[in-house]
């Protein structure tokens, strides 16, 4: 695809700092009555089973993740889906527990190398209201490659297991909470000028009723480990499926 990559650096820095700081700026959080960040008129980059991931129109080397209209209408506005709608957050339940995940890690680790992709803030948008995360990008400065791309087009080379292995030792590490781990919410790359890692973009949080990864460390690595033995199979099952070349 060409064109100016989602992930480029901004035209100004001040643009990106002042998308981070939420609510420090138009640009962030609009006060009421503010013009809302549109992008009905724009493509997503990607869909996700919940979410539509469009590039930042005013901070390049920002998403903003919205939620779809259909799987809303499915999942929380269905009658049969009232204890959905118990949770004051409703649909954006995931979005405070990406926060709240990604300040909890930050505020146990200082490392460079996170395992999880920066969940910067929220922005009102003619969507509804968006999460707004890093872009996680290609070398080549496009967006990362999903774990699953990557299998599809390489097999499961010793190579990826390894890495695969790297980002276990770092969830580990930084004693991440997981909700889901599949290939799909796995990408390999990173920020502008990062050694390429792979890294989990969403699905990590505390999402039980009862948070026992929360309550018990030992419980939470337990949690951690059983899920990468799960994904491991999802991969090596999509490897098996890889036409020979």
């Amino acid at each position: 695809m060409r064109g100016a990559s989602p992930c480029a650096p901004a035209a100004a820095e001040s643009d990106v700092a002042e998308a981070r700081i939420i609510g420090a700026s138009e640009k962030a959080v609009p006060a009421h009555g503010m013009t809302k960040l549109q992008l009905t008129a724009l493509a997503p980059i990607a869909k996700g089973y919940h979410r539509y991931v469009y590039a930042h129109p005013q901070a390049a080397g920002l998403l903003v993740k919205v939620m779809r209209p259909d799987t809303v209408a499915e999942r929380w506005n269905a009658p049969r889906r009232w204890y959905k709608r118990l949770s004051r957050t409703r649909e954006y339940t995931g979005y405070v527990r990406e926060l709240k995940e990604y300040v909890a890690v930050r505020a146990r680790s200082d490392a460079a190398d996170l395992a999880i992709a920066a969940a910067v803030g929220v922005i009102e948008t003619d969507l509804g209201l968006g999460l707004v995360v890093d872009c996680i990008s290609a070398p080549d400065g496009g967006l990362a490659p999903t774990l699953d791309k990557r299998v599809r087009n390489e097999g499961l080379s010793e190579e990826i297991v390894w890495e695969l292995d790297a980002l276990l030792a770092r969830l580990l590490r930084d004693e991440v909470i997981l909700a889901d781990l599949h290939p799909w919410n796995i990408v390999f790359g990173g920020n502008l000028g990062e050694t390429p890692r792979f890294i989990l973009i969403d699905g990590y949080g505390d999402k039980h009723a009862i948070p026992y990864c929360s309550m018990s460390r030992i419980l939470n690595r337990h949690n951690t480990r059983r899920l990468y033995r799960k994904l491991l199979a999802r991969v090596r099952a999509i490897a098996s499926s890889k036409p020979a070349a």
